[in-house]
């Protein structure tokens, strides 16, 4: 199976300028238009995966019981990548664990009341005064003190981690305060940062620490803004223009119009949102757009796909509308490359015919655009009428759509007006009267039967002319612009192809599997 991967180099150059002169990044897109789809092969390009260390989050995967939890889960996401790096505990490295990191374990592993003792001690000010329950604190600091000497003599202190994310991962929507992590993880990021500028003194530039905290805006709000909350407390309290958890970068994936929507919903519309959002991004927001490249992409897949010898013909006889159609979706956001993926999956050398071998509803090529085009959508309907209904193109996309309309309009005709055309199948009177009230719209038709030629090009021997011109027919059937089709816009083009669907649905003449 050949996949559809997008040629993105372009893009590429681009982000990575911007990545090198901002700290924070906020990344926006429409979703579905392959935003982590782009950030994880950016990060994977051999010239790029030497220079970042990148630790790529979902919140919107953590199973979350209340909105006191969803940071917590965060710093142990990011303990999980350095674990899974394996950071900080190869033998060579290592002489002592922290006692910041051996505090975590003992704590969780322990009573209520220990946890409770030993985080009055860590409170300072703000706790009671130690002399209450000095006794229990005397027997806990010893067992401590135990404790972090056995963790350092044992071989199996990296499993001692490991048992201490476990334990946690376990008590999602328990009431501890881990503020004590985010001073590893810092302390976990700068000793590697060390390690690796030891390990290649003549590297002059560093790898650089990345958290990606992606789909953000799929989350529940009150996450959002917690998330967004602390972050922008970092920033605030330090003055300064350093990242949370010591990130030399952190990105924040989203669509920054769903995020605008959401605070204006919670905090209301006379809350300054930009005064807000500005926080998160040290130049601008950066938009991520690669329509163009999807579009490129996708010709070059077809063109590949379509040029088979062992494609069927009709297939080979609409590439054009296909990759035309595609386009206009992509550009108005009607589709995205998670649409666009069942192309890989599509079979190319299987006609419907096989389905409908009494229908000669088969010999319409416009039939097999529609049954594609439905595959595309994942067989729903409403979206596809939808983006039918709205179709929008701009002034180049206007232009060939101009030059391929009298195309679109013959093949169009025989699907809205199915039913006539099935009669001229049984041998009835070939010519024809569309009238349309709804659209306005009324069109004189005729049939040629050539033979062979017929059921093979039928789009190409269509005539039909326009109530208010009444103007014979071209000798070109196919391409050029014709003056009795001017009045044909672009809309009547997307609600014929409407009509077009519901007929054949009404007929049960769609294919849906």
């Amino acid at each position: 199976m050949e996949e559809l991967s997008i040629y993105i180099e372009d893009l590429y150059n681009h982000f990575k300028s911007h990545l090198d002169n901002n700290k924070r990044i906020l990344f926006s897109g429409p979703y579905g238009i392959g935003k982590t789809y782009f950030l994880r092969d950016f990060f994977k390009n051999e010239n790029i995966e030497n220079d970042y260390n990148v630790f790529h989050l979902f919140p919107v995967n953590y199973q979350v019981s209340n909105n006191e939890d969803i940071f917590e889960l965060i710093k142990i996401d990011i303990l999980y990548h350095i674990l899974g790096k394996g950071w900080g505990f190869e033998k060579q490295q290592q002489e002592k664990i922290s006692k910041t990191l051996a505090l975590q374990t003992y704590t969780i592993s322990k009573t209520s009341s220990a946890f409770k003792a030993i985080t009055q001690i860590l409170s300072l000010g703000k706790s009671k005064p130690i002399t209450e329950g000095a006794d229990e604190l005397e027997k806990i600091i010893t067992s401590f003190s135990r404790y972090y000497k056995e963790l350092n003599e044992e071989e199996g202190s990296l499993d001692k981690i490991k048992e201490f994310a476990d334990i946690f991962e376990k008590k999602k929507g328990s009431i501890y305060e881990f503020d004590n992590i985010t001073q590893l993880i810092y302390e976990l990021l700068e000793k590697q940062t060390i390690v690796e500028n030891q390990a290649d003194e003549t590297d002059t530039k560093r790898k650089e620490n990345v958290l990606i905290i992606d789909d953000l805006d799929r989350i529940d709000p009150e996450h959002i803004f917690r998330i967004l909350n602390v972050f922008s407390a970092h920033f605030d309290i330090r003055n300064e223009d350093s990242n949370k958890f010591g990130f030399d970068k952190v990105i924040f994936v989203c669509d920054i119009e769903n995020i605008r929507n959401i605070f204006f919903a919670k905090y209301g519309f006379n809350t300054d949102f930009n005064g807000y959002i500005n926080k998160f991004f040290s130049s601008y927001i950066y938009h991520f757009e690669n329509k163009t490249e999807i579009k490129e992409t996708v010709e070059k897949f077809l063109n590949r796909k379509l040029n088979n010898r062992e494609v069927h013909k009709r297939y080979s006889s609409i590439k054009e509308d296909i990759i035309e159609f595609l386009g206009i979706f992509i550009d108005s956001d009607k589709i995205n490359i998670r649409h666009l993926k069942n192309l890989e999956t599509f079979d190319f050398t299987i006609s419907f015919f096989d389905y409908y071998r009494r229908e000669h509803i088969t010999r319409l090529l416009y039939w097999h655009l529609i049954n594609f085009l439905l595959k595309i959508f994942n067989n729903d309907l409403s979206k596809l009428k939808g983006a039918f209904s709205n179709l929008k193109l701009d002034d180049n996309e206007l232009r060939s759509f101009y030059r391929r309309r009298d195309r679109y309009l013959k093949g169009l005709i025989l699907l809205a007006d199915i039913e006539k055309v099935n009669d001229h199948f049984q041998g009835q009177e070939v010519d024809y009267l569309y009238n349309n009230k709804d659209l306005n719209l009324k069109i004189k038709y005729s049939l040629i039967n050539a033979g062979d030629y017929f059921w093979s090009n039928i789009e190409d021997v269509i005539s039909y002319e326009s109530e208010e011109f009444n103007t014979k027919v071209s000798s070109d059937p196919v391409y050029g612009i014709k003056k009795y089709t001017r009045d044909i816009s672009l809309e009547n083009i997307g609600q014929l192809f409407v009509v077009a669907i519901n007929e054949l649905d009404r007929k049960g003449m769609l294919i849906r599997k």
